[in-house]
């Protein structure tokens, strides 16, 4: 075994967490066809691998910094590694100490992680730069059945009434040195938009923006959709879920395949941007670091008061109802901790996996009618995602 670089002597005697990169990609992959969720391993639970080897690597280093872990053993093949040697030594010596070791076959990396903030910065910087690469390529997007350009009016519907909600958050130009001048607020700023968020106690409590026209009717929306939520959930969903709540209902007749908010309109990278400039500074100034997301819907007041008897009785209803003409049909069990469902199947003949996505779409209906905090189970399958069950 070859030693090629040299770390500091008080890192020879320390326990590293082992990992073998190439088995570990492996096994994510064949997770993806046995596991309906939770993919990876123990502390590698938030990492997704990525084709580029370094930007994968920096996604597994920020996992375990997630999960309090800052030192590993990486063993990663040769042919996997050797064309990026050079660039990691540039990149990885900024926020951590490490040597590497050379076999025949394989690299030994044993890296310190000295400074997260830095990680999760340079990590960040390869995601973005690799995100506005794939959004300057896409110059428009065609129907796969008759190659006709697709027009966003296809795609999102942009209501207007929302407009009455401008005075709660539009500011005038005039107005935005008093913001300014607001401790308390946070402010962004890309582009003809910036953007003002006020936190307390990891709460956003105001949202403030000035913009042209052509962007009101969205920032109200995404300013409605983070208000009263924590600052997390803000930057991490806020954008997906005013994608999301703009998609007309028939866009999968359109469209086949999945749809990002970063590659459908310029409008909504730009926000993206924009919050993560905010909890960045959020981060900094109250001298935290990253941290997991465990933010999920309260059930409504309306849903908590009903009695027990009554709630199964709507529960009943909503299944019978969806049910009906179905060659599929499901039989309500019980109702657990006032939010998970249990349900049976039963079937007049074996539709295979077609009752799966059935049980998706009742729980969709389920949510729209009674409360959006409630989940459906079958009860033969009991649910396996960890994060689920602890915030229950």
């Amino acid at each position: 075994m070859k030693k090629l670089i040299n770390f500091k002597d008080h890192m020879k005697n320390e326990n590293y967490l082992k990992v073998d990169y190439d088995d570990l990609v492996k096994n994510y992959n064949n997770q993806l066809v046995t596991k309906l969720r939770d993919f990876g391993d123990n502390l590698l639970d938030l990492w997704v691998p990525d084709d580029d080897i370094l930007q994968s690597l920096l996604g597994l280093l920020f996992s375990l910094t997630q999960n309090n872990c800052k030192k590993a053993s990486l063993t990663i093949n040769r042919h996997t590694f050797q064309n990026y040697y050079d660039q990691f030594k540039n990149i990885f010596q900024k926020f951590s100490e490490f040597s590497i070791y050379e076999t025949k076959q394989k690299y030994e990396i044993k890296i310190l992680i000295t400074d997260i903030k830095k990680l999760n910065e340079i990590n960040n910087t390869f995601f973005n730069n690799k995100r506005s690469k794939v959004i300057k390529n896409i110059k428009s997007y065609k129907n796969l059945n008759n190659n006709k350009k697709l027009l966003l009016d296809h795609i999102y519907s942009f209501p207007s009434k929302v407009l009455k909600d401008k005075n709660l958050f539009f500011i005038e130009k005039s107005q935005m040195k008093y913001y300014l001048q607001d401790d308390d607020y946070f402010h962004a700023h890309i582009k003809n938009i910036n953007l003002f968020v006020k936190i307390t106690e990891n709460r956003v409590i105001s949202v403030k923006f000035n913009c042209n026209i052509s962007r009101l009717k969205v920032l109200i929306n995404f300013s409605k959709a983070i208000l009263n939520t924590p600052i997390i959930e803000a930057y991490e969903h806020g954008v997906m879920k005013l994608e999301s709540s703009f998609r007309k209902k028939n866009i999968k007749k359109k469209i086949k395949g999945v749809i990002t908010p970063f590659i459908i309109k310029s409008i909504f990278p730009d926000i993206q941007s924009l919050m993560y400039n905010i909890y960045s500074q959020y981060l900094t100034k109250n001298r935290l670091d990253d941290r997991k997301n465990l933010y999920d819907f309260n059930l409504s007041d309306s849903w908590k008061k009903l009695s027990k008897e009554f709630k199964e009785n709507l529960i009943n209803k909503t299944i019978s109802n969806y049910c009906k003409d179905s060659e599929i049909q499901f039989k309500f069990l019980e109702i657990e901790d006032d939010v998970k469902i249990l349900i049976d199947i039963n079937e007049t003949k074996d539709t295979g996996t077609k009752k799966y996505t059935f049980l998706l779409g009742l729980e969709k209906e389920i949510r729209k009618k009674l409360d959006r905090r409630l989940e459906v189970f079958y009860k033969d399958e009991p649910d396996s995602n960890k994060l689920r069950q602890k915030n229950l």
